[in-house]
């Protein structure tokens, strides 16, 4: 009897303790970044991060705290002791103005979305820190300010529909346009476009 009660104390211990490491000693971390995924140069201040609570993994669940990245890109987020969910989600709900979601990269959770990290319950045997997300300047709906006294060539011109296409003046500048930006594609990479050095 007295081996079955030393038992039970022990194993009510290690869950309490399981639950207060998972639960709000440790929170969800990481950072946001400008750029393609694992270029961390250009740090994004201001995003709003969120936690979210839910007992089936396809469904992104009910608001539990919510926060901003700081200077650095940086965010934490508090797991609450209670109530306890199957899956803890990290959601960046909206990029910043004039930016698109690229994707993200987690160490011991799942990305489901480029806006969206899960964790399975229990979290204290998984690493909760390097949560990285990534977004990039809209081009399509927020296409960059060109001519402003650097280039009378170059101008960006939306030809139809589907693409946003960079004409420039090829005597003048000796080179072929940047590749069409397409509304599937979403994103050009940095330096591409002529003119920008």
């Amino acid at each position: 009897m007295k081996t079955k009660i030393s038992y039970l104390l022990l194993l009510a211990l290690i869950i309490s303790a399981s639950r207060s490491v998972a639960n709000g000693q440790d929170g969800l971390s990481g950072r946001i970044y400008e750029g393609e995924v694992g270029d961390q140069s250009t740090p994004l201040e201001g995003v709003t991060v969120g936690l979210y609570g839910s007992n089936d993994s396809g469904e992104r669940g009910i608001l539990l705290v919510s926060t901003a990245t700081d200077s650095t890109g940086g965010y934490g987020l508090e797991v609450p002791d209670v109530p306890v969910y199957e899956f803890y989600n990290i959601i960046v709900p909206e990029p910043l103005s004039g930016y698109v979601f690229v994707n993200a990269t987690t160490v011991s959770g799942t990305v489901k979305e480029s806006n969206w990290i899960q964790y399975a319950y229990p979290l204290y045997d998984k690493t909760l820190t390097g949560n990285k997300f990534w977004q990039l300047h809209d081009l399509i709906n927020n296409p960059p300010v060109v001519n402003a006294g650097h280039d009378p060539c170059l101008r960006y011109t939306r030809a139809d529909t589907d693409s946003l296409s960079c004409t420039a003046c090829w005597q003048c500048h000796g080179r072929r346009p940047a590749r069409p930006l397409r509304p599937d594609d979403g994103r050009v990479e940095r330096g591409q476009w002529p003119g920008r050095r």
